[in-house]
């Protein structure tokens, strides 16, 4: 494991089995942390680590110190708070949303006489023309 100071707290990154001391590169490291992380920690890559004890930055292709040694996170601060939080919750990844689910479809009731005797409408939604005011009964009267 890699023990972490990330803003003044101690944190602990749990590496792979079969990872020995002296195995894991700062490139590596990044990117299990992206690997594991899965979109929590976001922009990874650009994490930069101090080791502690020498204070000088962690190149790239460098090896870094397993636990008990600590390495700081050096930034950006945005992206050490994510890695920070994400740590804290136990350094495992969010469990998968379940995804939208289908709306059932709903099949409107067809328009029967017995709808149409309760609303007065025909089964296209028109009234008869028997029901118009003044007895227009369809025909186009003109009302002034």
């Amino acid at each position: 494991s890699v023990t972490f100071e990330i803003e003044d707290q101690l944190h602990v990154f749990a590496l792979p089995e079969g990872c020995l001391p002296g195995s894991i590169t700062v490139e590596k490291l990044k990117s299990l942390i992206g690997e594991r992380a899965q979109k929590e920690v976001l922009y990874h890559e650009k994490l930069r680590f101090v080791d502690l004890e020498s204070r000088r930055p962690l190149e790239v292709d460098e090896l870094v110190p397993f636990t008990p040694k600590v390495v700081k996170v050096a930034g950006p601060a945005s992206i050490a708070t994510m890695l920070r939080l994400w740590l804290a919750k136990g350094g495992q990844p969010r469990p998968k949303e379940p995804g939208p689910q289908p709306i059932p479809k709903q099949v409107a009731p067809k328009a029967g006489a017995a709808a149409a005797q309760q609303t007065g409408l025909t089964s296209r939604g028109y009234r008869p023309s028997a029901a118009l005011p003044n007895g227009a009964g369809g025909r186009g009267v003109l009302q002034s």
